[in-house]
């Protein structure tokens, strides 16, 4: 997958870490089971760069975007269209 898509969705950064020394969550101030170590993010990855299955990431995307991601089609209901 790409890195980028304008108005969609955007990788602001890489986990870099060896998925063994991976934190279990990128947004808790304090790993569970008490200090361990810091995350290995890289904010800027390269442009270009092709997401791999095994790449974990921090990204920003708007809810179309999101759906876009997880594979999900786009509401075909008009009245869900007001949400």
């Amino acid at each position: 997958a790409e890195a980028f898509r304008p108005g969609r969705w955007r990788v602001l950064a890489l986990d870099i870490a060896a998925p063994g020394r991976r934190r279990p969550d990128l947004a808790a101030t304090t790993p569970a089971g008490g200090p361990g170590p810091e995350p290995e993010l890289l904010w800027e990855p390269p442009p270009g760069y092709v997401l791999r299955p095994e790449d974990r990431v921090l990204l920003a995307a708007t809810r179309h975007g999101l759906g876009e991601l997880l594979g999900r089609s786009p509401r075909t209901d008009p009245a869900a269209a007001e949400d």
